[in-house]
Order: structure tokens, then C-alpha cells, then sequence
């Protein structure tokens, strides 16, 4: 991949460095489909997740700019952000150990921990659908997975073309006259 140097936290310099490797095999076969997982925080972000949603950002710009880049190759690129599927994944979360009192407690904390095992998407739907994805002639380059996630994204899309249309002034304002 042009350009990329080194970028850490939950798995990002991970998945690059795979990418790295995986691209000149192919490119010289002249096809293939990398299949990048994000998360909604990729698309919105959450309170007090900062490093994890960074990560999820770059997640999606990575995918992407290398869609761009590799398209000329045959190779097709996707990111897919899962919302809540049945899985271990929120006990898994690490929680800061020394709380800045400024902040208090955070009542997502609290509760993820106590929804694991009980969220609504079935993580077996989810395999099937990247099972399809990968064998698909035009794959999506985004795929929002969940009822959850889609909601969630769609309504952030909204409020940002509202934003974007308030500033609008300011937008177009920086040319010279």
C-alpha cells in the first residue's frame, strides 16, 4: 500500500501490514477482495472510546483509499461495520483503571457488560453474509450490518448534511474574489 507507515491501536497496524503483504500476490493474479471490519464507531464514534473509535475511523478510510488504489488491479475492497451481534466481545472491553474523577462514571460502562450474550444480532447471519460478500461480482464498498447500526449511521448522515447545509456559507466563503 503507497504511503501507509504505521498505524497501532486495535488492530489497524495489524491489518495494514497484512494488506502490505496480501497486495503483491493480488495484483499479479489481477483479482481478489479484502474485506475490512470497522464497527459503527467507525462511522459516529461513542463517548469516552477515543483510541477504539479512531481505530474504527481509519478502519474505513483505509478500505476506502484502497479501494481507489487497487481498482485498476481487479481487486475489490469492502469494510463492514457490525453493530451488536450475540458474541463475548463486551466482556472483553477494557475499562480505564485510573478514572479522572472530572469525567464520573460512564453509564455505557456499566451496561455493556451486562448486555453480553444478549444482543440481537445472530453472529451466524453475519458469517453467511461475509460468506456472500466475498463471492459477489460488484460488492458494496460499505456494508452496514444490523438494524442497530444502520439506524444509528443513517440518522448521523442526517444530522451532518443539516450541519454541513447551516455552515454552507462559510463553506463556499474561502475563494479568492
Amino acid at each position: 500500500m503507497a504511503g501507509y507507515r504505521r498505524l497501532k491501536r486495535h488492530g489497524t497496524e495489524a491489518t495494514v501490514n497484512i494488506i502490505r503483504n496480501v497486495m503483491p500476490h493480488l495484483r499479479q493474479q489481477g483479482s481478489g477482495h479484502i474485506i475490512n471490519i470497522s464497527s459503527n464507531a467507525g462511522y459516529l464514534g461513542f463517548g469516552n472510546a477515543s483510541s477504539y473509535n479512531a481505530a474504527k475511523f481509519a478502519m474505513v478510510g483505509i478500505t476506502e483509499e484502497l479501494a481507489q488504489e487497487v481498482k485498476p488491479f481487479g481487486i475489490k475492497t469492502t469494510v463492514v461495520a457490525p453493530g451488536q451481534f450475540r458474541t463475548e466481545f463486551m466482556n472483553s472491553i477494557q475499562y480505564v483503571q485510573h478514572r479522572i474523577p472530572a469525567y464520573g462514571v460512564d453509564e455505557a460502562e456499566k451496561t455493556w457488560s451486562k448486555a453480553s450474550g444478549t444482543q440481537p444480532g445472530d453472529p451466524d447471519k453475519l458469517v453467511s453474509i461475509l460468506l456472500k460478500l466475498s463471492e459477489m461480482e460488484e460488492p458494496p464498498l460499505h456494508l452496514l450490518l444490523g438494524p442497530d447500526t444502520y439506524e444509528l449511521v443513517i440518522n448521523k448522515r442526517k444530522e451532518e448534511a443539516a450541519a454541513f447545509e447551516k455552515w454552507r456559507h462559510l463553506t463556499l466563503s474561502t475563494n479568492f474574489e
